[in-house]
């Protein structure tokens, strides 16, 4: 379904340190990692058990790592390029800016950002994207900050006036057919 992340894969560093934020249970971190071994993965996620397997998984070696953390108040390390897939909409939208402003900080010189979420202007593409989220939260396959549930979904302009204000270049990627998830790749203006 994902093909093999390769969107993602072709405008990421084939060395480095690539961090993920939301790493899950480590699908795409294995991925960018087997696509290119010499690069570097540090992937965070805020659910303990997809950190446990992801840790567990027989591919594991010492250029990938994983912790169980709350980004928001974990300090990131200095990175080639970061990830954020389906993540940011689990925070409120002051919390998502504070996140991408973090990555930003410490993006190193020609590094990239690459954010994939939902766009909440997409009326009816988002309706899928919010009912599947509900679903995922609900039946506890992810989850959300706190005992609400709540989802923060937020505009393709609203993460561009966010990029703008931080003096990033955003390349759009709008491959939506079913859902609103649009991938944003980012990189500072020169």
């Amino acid at each position: 379904m994902e093909d093999n992340y390769l969107p993602f894969h072709k405008h990421l560093p084939e060395n480095g340190l690539l961090t993920d934020i939301g790493c899950g249970y480590g699908l795409m971190s294995y991925m960018f990692h087997l696509l290119a071994p010499q690069r570097r993965i540090m992937a965070y996620d805020y659910d303990r058990d997809k950190i446990d397997t992801a840790n567990h998984c027989a591919l594991k070696n010492d250029n990938i790592q994983f912790h169980h953390a709350d980004v928001s108040r974990t300090e990131i390390p200095q990175s080639d390029a970061f990830i954020l897939a389906d993540v940011l909409h689990y925070m409120p939208e002051d919390e998502q800016e504070k996140l991408i402003n973090k990555c930003t900080g410490k993006l190193n010189e020609k590094g990239v950002i690459i954010i994939r979420d939902a766009n909440a202007a997409m009326k009816k593409k988002h309706l899928g994207t919010r009912i599947s989220e509900l679903f995922s939260t609900h039946l506890g396959f992810n989850k959300t900050i706190g005992e609400s549930k709540k989802l923060y979904f937020i505009s393709k302009e609203k993460y561009l006036t966010i990029f703008s204000q931080l003096d990033l270049h955003a390349e759009i990627i709008d491959e939506t057919k079913i859902t609103s998830n649009i991938v944003y790749v980012l990189r500072k203006k020169q």
